[in-house]
């Protein structure tokens, strides 16, 4: 091989790498594929076990970006508390009770394996209530008088705290969206009144 085309090799295979070290964000994997994901529960059926899931929920995720690059998600459920056992909310958060408990989420950081708390941009929560649910409460505009909440532990007793929620009737139920940017490890998401 001619001393030339060897030297434009290198030079080209150099300028590759060049390149491509560039587009490596630091601390991240390179990777852009992720987008977002979404993650489906289904509530319980077996009554002999812990249960996990309590109402039908969905969670979106859009990507979110750890140390430049984005992570992909993994949600593991945890055991659901027993909603008697964790007593009512305060009347300054103007929850009047937990109708529900949904799930009790762990949002992971597969490549790193650690848990994520903080979400930008949020996670998109839906909880499906029944008809049952709705009847729980009072009805204002057509659309019952329903809310997600996130309840975590503290000092021995809970706290809570009532998200912005949309409320979308349908027959024979409807749904809950929320939005949710903070989110311990074993912090309940429940359905409340309002």
């Amino acid at each position: 091989m001619q001393p030339v085309v060897l030297f434009v090799l290198v030079v080209f295979l150099v300028l590759v790498l060049i390149v491509l070290l560039a587009m490596r964000k630091p601390g991240g994997t390179g990777r852009t594929d992720i987008e977002e994901q979404t993650f489906e529960f289904q509530p319980d059926t077996d009554q002999s076990a812990a249960p996990f899931v309590g109402r039908r929920v969905r969670i979106v995720a859009p990507s979110q970006m750890l140390n430049g690059a984005p992570r992909k998600l993994q949600i593991n459920l945890l055991p659901l508390p027993k909603l008697n056992a964790m007593g009512a909310p305060p009347p300054e958060k103007h929850i009047d009770a937990l109708v529900a408990l949904a799930l009790n989420p762990q949002v992971r950081d597969v490549e790193r394996n650690e848990d994520l708390v903080n979400f930008a941009p949020p996670l998109r929560v839906t909880v499906y209530y029944s008809e049952a649910d709705a009847q729980a409460t009072t009805l204002e505009n057509g659309a019952p008088q329903l809310s997600i909440v996130t309840a975590y532990e503290s000092d021995g007793s809970w706290r809570y705290e009532r998200l912005e929620t949309v409320v979308t009737p349908a027959e024979g139920g409807g749904t809950l969206d929320a939005n949710l940017s903070t989110l311990q490890p074993d912090d309940p998401i429940a359905m409340g009144r309002p």
